[in-house]
């Protein structure tokens, strides 16, 4: 309970519990987890926390409150958490692009710099998704909201076609 009263700790204990479902199931899977992929999944995942965070505190306010209720999140910390999303999101951005100059990828991928796609893909949809929820656009669990959001759909599918073409 306290943790959730302190907000970048919050934020942070929410992206790292959806880091350790990777963990798990690369766990449950025997298969190896790279530490490229964690970077990227984990500042995707602290970019997801601030959403989902900011979008309670702007459903809060819209509610007539100025904080949100069992959290110690208050109207003050809505431009940490936009700053925290977006931040987040060119991190994860950059570190895919990062990669793609590796030797690594160099060698799993035909097309390597068609990460680099996917990473402007990332930031795009970062910049997006913190956008809707500072104007409270997003009235579900962020992740209902992407599967039924429009712009979300096409940055999966560009994202999925840029990986083919990388793995071509």
């Amino acid at each position: 309970a306290l943790l959730k009263r302190m907000i970048v700790v919050d934020v942070l204990v929410l992206a790292i519990l959806y880091d350790l479902r990777i963990v798990a199931g690369a766990e449950a899977t025997s298969v190896a987890v790279s530490g490229w992929l964690m970077g990227l999944a984990s500042f995707l995942f602290l970019a997801l926390a601030s959403i989902k965070r900011l979008n309670e505190l702007v459903d809060a306010r819209h509610r007539g409150l100025d904080h949100v209720l069992g959290r110690g999140y208050q109207d003050r910390n809505r431009s940490t958490l936009l700053n925290i999303g977006i931040a987040s999101g060119t991190a994860a951005s950059f570190s895919l692009c990062l990669y793609a100059q590796t030797d690594a990828a160099v060698a799993l991928y035909s097309q390597p710099k068609a990460l680099w796609g996917i990473g402007v893909v990332i930031m795009l949809w970062t910049i997006h998704m913190v956008s809707e929820a500072s104007h409270g656009a997003i009235h579900d669990d962020p992740m209902v909201f992407i599967v039924r959001d429009r712009v979300s759909r096409v940055c999966i599918t560009t994202v999925v076609l840029l990986a083919a073409f990388a793995s071509l």
